[in-house]
């Protein structure tokens, strides 16, 4: 996926919330009245807050661990009943795997030990997103679309220091909110998050002094490397407005 699909993708999305029939709820004549439009939050606030906790599935190609635990919060701004924009962000520490990486050749004495080395990092992604909400008599079913950016941090003991490593991302997918009273509601989620511009080599702890070419620097079988990184998220959360109702 281009990054100009990308963003043709995020406008069609955003169209077709704004074309989207307007849900009202009036109450009786001189009574105040609330649009129940998002499920797990009263139509009158215009920010809520998803905290969520899920799995990271790394593509294999990534270097990375293939099932990772991660952290997310999404903050959203209501433009319309149906349409919303914010902020999205997660967490991980993943461990690199050896084997995508160059044998190391440590000399001892008059002959030589060969290794792979891994080391754990903090993963970071971030990025403004647009959220359109479908609601129904019960749920609130959405599709998100976002654009931003990823981040790694490196283990400072295993590169010697401070390093990290960073570029675009984006991401697609949307799930079903299912509110629990006026102001709340619980978050199922899956999404595609996509590491564009993606160099897994810059992963590799080692020094290239000591790398080998004895043999073969990459074991047969690992997939080749990828300039974009599918990695499926999957995570549970809470949403809650973060003031309390008619304030």
């Amino acid at each position: 996926m281009t990054r100009t699909r990308l963003i043709a993708a995020l406008g069609a999305l955003a169209a077709l919330a704004t074309l989207a029939p307007r849900a009202k709820a009036r109450g009786q004549e001189g009574a105040d009245s609330t649009v129940r439009d998002d499920r797990g939050g009263s139509g009158r606030q215009l920010f809520w807050v998803s905290p969520s906790v899920g799995v990271q599935l790394s593509d294999r190609a990534s270097a990375l661990d293939r099932a990772v635990p991660v952290a997310g919060l999404d903050v959203n701004y209501r433009l319309t009943p149906f349409l919303a924009i914010g902020f999205t962000g997660s967490a991980s520490r993943p461990k690199t795997d050896a084997e995508f990486f160059n044998l190391v050749e440590m000399p001892v004495g008059d002959t030589s030990e060969f290794y792979r080395v891994s080391q754990r990092v903090t993963q970071f992604t971030y990025g403004v997103q647009a959220v359109a909400t479908f609601t129904t008599a019960r749920f609130a079913p959405y599709a998100l679309g976002s654009l931003g950016g990823y981040t790694f941090s490196m283990d400072p003991q295993a590169v010697g220091g401070t390093r990290r490593y960073s570029g675009p991302a984006a991401s697609v997918g949307g799930g079903l909110r299912i509110p629990v009273g006026g102001n709340a509601g619980v978050v199922l989620d899956a999404r595609d998050v996509i590491f564009l511009s993606y160099e897994r080599e810059r992963l590799d702890a080692t020094d290239p002094l000591l790398h080998t070419r004895n043999f073969d620097p990459v074991p047969a079988g690992k997939p080749a490397p990828k300039s974009a990184i599918h990695n499926l998220r999957f995570s549970l959360g809470v949403t809650f407005v973060p003031r309390g109702r008619g304030e």
